[in-house]
Formats: C-alpha cells, structure tokens, sequence
C-alpha cells in the first residue's frame, strides 16, 4: 500500500500508526516495506502499528572535482558517498599539473548513492634533455662536398698543418627552433655540439648554408644522445 493507504486502513481498524522511513531500492518511495505486526494478528484497538515507507534510492550530489588534487578528489568522492572506479591520465599543458581536468559525473547532478565515479588528472610529462653532435666533416663529404681549404697549395704533414679550412653556415634546428647558430664554422669541424629539450619524439633538421640538408627524428624517451655524421 502507500502511505496514505495504509494508515487508512489502520485508523479504520482502530489502530494508531507510527512510520519510519526507509531507504529501498526495491520498493519506490511513498510505499510501505514492512509492519512491526503481522497481517490478521489480533491484538487491542489502540495499539500502535509501526510501518517502514520507502524514500527510495538513498541518493548523493555529486561534488565538483575539477581543480582538485587527487587525494582531495578522493576525500570528496569518500564524503559524498560515492565509489571512484577509475583514475585516468590525460595531458593539459594549460591546466596544472596534478589536478583533476575531468569527470564523468557532472558535479550537481543527484545520483543513487554509491555510484561509480571516474576522475581524469593531468599528468604533464616531464622535459628530458638531449644532446645533438655534429660531425661536420664527414657530414659535408657525405653529401658529397670536398672540404675547401683557402690555400690549395699549402701542405700538411703528420705533425703541422698549414691548411686552413674554408667556412660555411651551419645551423641546427629542433622542430624549427633553433639551437646551434647559425654559424660560420671550419668545414673540417669534427665536434658540433648542440643542447635540445623535449618529451618524446623531436624533429632535428641539418642546415648548410641556408639549405635544409637532413631531417631526422630524435626520441628522447630512447637515447639522449643523436650524432650526426
């Protein structure tokens, strides 16, 4: 019966009524669970019947999380009676590291109690540094240029060299930022050195004098370290 009904039904019997409420997620809310008597029990007018009435689902609000850290996520989603089922990662570089970015529950929003959950916090990945060498030299011969010297009749023997190489413009770029130069450098440098900072994978282009001349991809999650020769 409903609430109404059944306290119709014993004031008609001549029984006073006393109500609890309850939460089911059986019965819907406004009718009656249970009776502390017994149907055709006999017992004196006036007694007192005591009927449990369902209120429904216990149910709970969804807080709002964004912005929160993960353990004061966790506290809230605890407080409010809910289950956090999953915690993702996802990366925002414009939001702060650490914090929730998302939820799958919009906060306000009346849910039964003990739902499920699933916060995403940001997790910004951490710059690795690398290290781009140059060989010059056997870069130069290896695009099939013959390193000049500015006298071509100067000798070199095992202990002094008198040739002085001829210079071109070098330049070194990390996905079209420039790291090294550019700059006028001795065709036979052999140790170019030049300092990169990234996440991941990061294009590395070789530029001779204003000519792109090599693009290769550096992971930094695997090596460091890329030489160039």
């Amino acid at each position: 019966m409903t609430e109404d009904e059944a306290k119709e039904a014993l004031e008609e019997a001549e029984l006073k009524v006393a109500i609890e409420e309850e939460y089911s997620k059986k019965i819907e809310a406004g009718y009656v669970i249970s009776q502390d008597i017994a149907e055709n029990t006999e017992i004196d007018a006036g007694s007192t019947v005591t009927i449990k009435v369902s209120t429904g689902v216990e149910t709970s609000i969804v807080p709002n999380l964004i912005g929160k850290t993960e353990e004061e996520a966790k506290q809230a989603i605890k407080e409010a009676g809910l289950t956090l089922a999953a915690t993702k990662n996802a990366e925002n570089k414009n939001k702060d590291d650490g914090v929730v970015i998302e939820q799958n529950l919009d906060a306000g929003d009346t849910v039964e109690k003990g739902s499920n959950i699933t916060i995403t916090v940001n997790k910004i990945e951490s710059l690795i540094t690398g290290t781009v060498k140059l060989n010059l030299k056997s870069f130069l011969e290896s695009l099939g240029r013959t390193i000049e010297y500015e006298d071509e009749n100067a000798e070199e023997d095992d202990t002094v060299t008198t040739k002085k190489a001829k210079t071109c413009k070098v330049e070194i770029r990390a996905e079209g930022d420039t790291i090294y130069g550019p700059k006028d450098v001795a065709q036979d440098t052999t140790n170019i050195s030049a300092t990169v900072e990234g996440r991941g994978i990061i294009t590395i282009e070789v530029w001779i004098d204003g000519a792109k001349k090599k693009t290769v991809d550096m992971n930094l999650k695997n090596s460091t370290t890329l030489t160039i020769e």
